[in-house]
């Protein structure tokens, strides 16, 4: 899937030299990224679909809400200019962020799947 998006979403909008352009290239290729995760919701709400006959929505909530806080991290690296790999109490807060998102969002992922699969069983 990877390579899928990356193919059909972000090479196509290169330049012929493939340099990215200015600014407002890199507001359409943070649109493009953002486009990705709610697409990849719309792929879990499909197998959703395939799997248990019936969605909730809530995947496409969980994979839109991940690329608005990818988008949000990008925003505040460039402002702050770690750009790069971070290291010392910057690296800890950022892993004390990354969890923390993840354990408030991975319920809304996970939620549909064990409440269908529950519902199929019995």
């Amino acid at each position: 899937m990877r390579r899928l998006h990356h193919l059909l979403i972000f090479a196509p909008g290169r330049g012929a030299r493939g340099d990215g352009g200015g600014d407002k290239r890199k507001v359409n290729r943070k649109l493009r990224g953002l486009f990705v995760f709610f697409i990849s919701g719309v792929y879990h709400e499909v197998l959703l679909l395939s799997l248990f006959r019936r969605t909730s929505g809530e995947n496409l909530l969980f994979f839109t809400l991940q690329g608005l806080i990818v988008l949000l991290e990008i925003n505040v690296r460039e402002k702050t200019g770690y750009k790069q790999d971070v290291s010392g109490w910057i690296k800890v807060l950022c892993y004390v962020c990354f969890w923390t998102s993840l354990a408030v969002s991975g319920r809304v992922f996970l939620a549909p799947f064990l409440r269908f699969f529950s519902i199929a069983i019995f």
